[in-house]
């Protein structure tokens, strides 16, 4: 489980992030319907010119120019609330990614300890099976002086391979939690 967490980490922290930009644009335009919601500036010109052969010259120019803007009040509160949501929306976005990135942290820690805990009983494992071999060797020639039984014979030959039985699956957990960590 801990693996899988962490290979879709990096698609978790780009939808956290993606997250993060969507509630910034959502703040922006609940903050955006406080201010007025239509602008308009428009305007126009007439000229009129008007030559008589033999008369004097006409000329007329008017000009007009308007700017229109409505704004709806907030007497219930209904923008104010909305700012006020969107703004909540944002905080809980950058929460959640705060979340993720202590998770990531605290798993790769997990990992990590995970993998030098068998890197070490890896190693006392080797350091075993070369101290039970030699006891094997000195059981064995005991036994052949006629100073031990067959029984311990057995016994230090069965604890000799059950910690050389041990050590591919350290080899297989350890390779596990290297490649998790990478």
């Amino acid at each position: 489980m801990l693996t899988g967490i962490l290979q879709s980490s990096g698609g978790h922290v780009r939808v956290a992030g993606l997250r993060i930009l969507e509630s910034r644009a959502q703040l922006g335009i609940a903050g955006a319907t406080l201010y007025p919601q239509l602008q308009q500036v428009d305007g126009s010109v007439l000229a009129l010119d008007h030559r008589q052969s033999g008369g004097p010259d006409q000329s007329l120019v008017q000009a007009g120019l308007g700017f229109t803007i409505g704004w709806e009040m907030d007497f219930w509160g209904r923008f104010r609330r909305g700012v006020e949501a969107a703004d909540a929306n944002y905080l809980a976005s950058l929460a959640q990614y705060d979340d993720l990135q202590v998770l990531i942290a605290a798993q790769t820690a997990s990992l990590y300890v995970s993998n030098r805990t068998l890197e070490a009983r890896l190693k006392i494992a080797h350091e075993n099976a070369v101290i039970q071999k030699r006891s094997l060797e000195i059981t064995q020639r005991l036994f052949k002086s006629g100073n031990e039984s067959e029984l311990d014979v057995q016994q230090a030959k069965t604890q000799y391979l059950s910690t050389l039985a041990s050590i591919p699956a350290l080899e297989e957990s350890l390779r596990k939690a290297q490649n998790a960590l990478a």
